[in-house]
């Protein structure tokens, strides 16, 4: 090295070439899956049908049944997820397979007993990746009621808490408050069981709660 910089001056300045940052490329906007919304907006009288996912790879059965349901009048298949804790093909799997291959609207379920926060809400970008809009929370049955001994069940949140991340990440933010960078377009609904002994203190105290700018 010494004998290298033998001779050689200190370098007081050199010409600096400045480089301009090319701009992000604009992301291509996805078609936006239609509303059930928008179609009983507009008088349509909206039928959605239970499929729930199959137990096994045999997927030929399942599919040939979904075909005929929309073609019957279906305007979405609904698929369960694992319900009753009885373990089943992942429906988001399902779900992209009735959409992407068949052209079916899903209606995903989605079960806080089987992922905790960071599952959920990373299942739910997943689901607005795919260009799926409908989902329905819910807090799901006890896993020890299942098929699988030994699972355990999560529950991080419950279904009313998994409505306010829903609507968080639809304004653009996810649970940490972090921006998502684009929000989502989720059309989402809950379960209601009138014949809850419970149900009208359980609401009052949700809704108390409820952000207000959620609530409008």
């Amino acid at each position: 090295m010494s004998k290298a910089l033998i001779g050689l001056a200190p370098v007081k300045s050199k010409p600096v070439i400045k480089w301009l940052a090319e701009p992000e490329p604009i992301p291509e906007k996805r078609p936006v899956e239609t509303s059930l919304l928008d179609l009983i907006a507009g008088g349509h009288t909206v039928i959605v049908t239970e499929l729930d996912p199959p137990k096994t790879l045999d997927l030929d059965r399942y599919f040939t049944a979904a075909r005929r349901l929309a073609d019957a009048g279906s305007d979405a298949i609904t698929l369960a997820d694992n319900s009753l804790a009885i373990l089943r093909i992942s429906n988001l799997a399902i779900g992209a397979m009735l959409k992407q291959q068949y052209n079916i609207m899903p209606l995903l379920h989605i079960s806080c007993r089987d992922k905790n926060l960071i599952g959920l809400q990373s299942e739910l970008l997943g689901i607005a990746a795919l260009g799926i809009r409908h989902v329905l929370p819910l807090t799901g049955d006890p896993a020890k009621f299942g098929d699988q001994p030994g699972a355990s069940s999560v529950y991080d949140v419950n279904s009313i808490q998994l409505m306010q991340i829903i609507s968080g990440l639809n304004q653009g933010y996810n649970f940490a408050g972090k921006t998502i960078k684009y929000p989502t377009d989720f059309v989402f609904g809950c379960s209601f069981n009138p014949n809850a002994k419970t149900w009208m203190l359980k609401f009052r105290d949700w809704s108390a709660n409820w952000p207000p700018a959620l609530a409008t």
